[in-house]
């Protein structure tokens, strides 16, 4: 783990009924503590096509997942890759292989570079100093080895010259907007004056580890309840979008003094926002008593669908499971959506593209690093929403793209249009994207062909 590897393959795929050349390459780089001595290895997954000229107008998008501690093993192979995960319907993925790839038609390849970067110690990136391990497991130092990495690789592959974008997801997103920053002026990360094009953020989660939003998260979050409420009632209710706003609206004028005046609300007004609560939620009146009128995507799940006897999943409220025997209160349920995908993509991996890709390291490839999430310190010395802020400010022609699942019940669309509302991000310069899924906005084939359309889209907008 401690020597320089390079791993490049040709291949070539069809995208949009094109058919294209690209060079796949992994490999990694050294992060130096200030003796020089290697304390880190960070690994990178490159797709580039390689039969047109190049010239200085093709961009380059850089990708990661989340966590912390997470690998970009997802964004990379059931979405951005020229091959991915074959999922069919989201809801029906198999939780047990064989599982197979298939070509990714709506890959961005033909118009834009792609680079995908697993943090230290996810994939085969390693901490090669176990005393450096505080130097990279916090927010600000975790951004600061992407700069040096992004860095590393536009010297590497000669492209300092191309449009630079960012995509994170979840977490990702907190190191999108630390990013921004950083990436232009922070003297510390040794790397400056790279000025974005554009940041795809994916599940928005600005705040977290941060001062909490001056707004309770049962309005911040009630129109993801009533999208999760809509999609399995659907035939009784409204059109989606109208059901939504009439749920944006109810929250923000209704539900928020409701709750802000706690025992102060009167009897009759209580029965009204119970009676509303109950047609956006489906939550009958004595579960919402219990709950104190505090419906959230914490308790949402346990009972959303109590009365049929099933658990919703909190990544992607699509997905449903039946509810174990015993105590509904504080349910911990294992998430469908998230675990399925990921066994796919690793089982994929190990029989697939390891061999695909000729890499040969003995080291396994790690999806998620557990240990790293438990002691990860959130703090920073500027607000990642601030971050972001200042830096659209000081790049006039940085665009942003905030892409929400209508069933994602961790972070919600409500939160990203309430970020988009509050922090004086120049409107004109912003693009809310919706798809039809939960926290990860490709899982599903059709899911993840209208994911590749949008961000061709937004690369694509002058």
């Amino acid at each position: 783990m401690f020597a320089e590897k390079k791993f490049v393959t040709e291949h070539t795929c069809e995208v949009k009924g094109q058919k294209i050349s690209y060079r796949a390459t992994v490999e990694n780089f050294f992060l130096y503590d200030r003796e020089g001595e290697k304390e880190a290895s960070m690994y990178t997954f490159a797709y580039e096509r390689c039969d047109i000229e190049r010239t200085p107008q093709r961009p380059v998008l850089f990708a990661y997942n989340g966590g912390p501690g997470g690998a970009s093993a997802m964004i990379n192979f059931a979405a951005l890759a020229p091959e991915r995960v074959k999922v069919g319907e989201a809801t029906s993925l198999s939780m047990t292989p064989p599982y197979e790839v298939e070509e990714n038609t709506e890959c961005i390849l033909d118009i834009c570079d792609i680079v995908t970067i697993d943090p230290v110690e996810t994939g085969y990136s390693r901490l090669l100093k176990a005393e450096a391990g505080a130097k990279y497991f916090n927010t600000e130092s975790d951004c600061r080895s992407f700069v040096k990495v992004i860095a590393k690789w536009l010297d590497a592959h000669e492209r300092w010259n191309s449009p630079v974008y960012l995509m994170g997801e979840s977490y990702g997103t907190i190191r999108n907007a630390m990013l921004a920053g950083m990436l232009s002026v922070d003297l510390k990360a040794g790397c400056n004056y790279v000025n974005l094009s554009g940041i795809i953020m994916l599940g928005s989660a600005f705040d977290h580890g941060q001062k909490a939003y001056p707004i309770d998260t049962p309005i911040l979050n009630f129109t993801a309840v009533a999208a999760t409420y809509w999609y399995h009632h659907q035939s009784m209710l409204p059109a989606r979008d109208v059901f939504l706003k009439e749920a944006d609206r109810f929250a923000y004028e209704e539900y928020l003094p409701a709750l802000a005046l706690g025992r102060r609300l009167r009897e009759e007004k209580r029965t009204h926002i119970k009676e509303r609560l109950t047609y956006f939620t489906g939550l009958d009146e004595e579960t919402l008593e219990d709950l104190n009128l505090r419906v959230d995507t914490y308790n949402y799940p346990a009972y959303g669908l109590r009365k049929e006897g099933k658990v919703l999943g909190r990544y992607d409220g699509r997905f449903t499971m039946e509810a174990p025997k015993g105590s509904w209160d504080d349910l911990e349920e294992e998430d469908m959506a998230s675990s399925g995908l990921m066994s796919a993509v690793q089982q994929c991996f190990n029989s697939i593209w390891k061999k695909k890709l000729h890499i040969d390291l003995e080291d396994a490839y790690r999806p998620l690093c557990f240990d790293i999430c438990a002691d990860w310190d959130f703090s920073t010395s500027t607000a990642p929403i601030k971050s972001l802020a200042q830096a659209m400010k000081r790049i006039p022609n940085m665009k942003l793209m905030l892409g929400c699942g209508y069933y994602d019940l961790l972070t919600t669309m409500g939160f990203s249009q309430y970020t988009l509302d509050q922090f004086n991000l120049p409107a004109e310069r912003v693009r809310m994207e919706y798809f039809e899924t939960g926290h990860m906005p490709y899982l599903g084939s059709k899911e993840c062909d209208a994911f590749g359309r949008s961000v061709r889209a937004f690369i694509e907008w002058n």
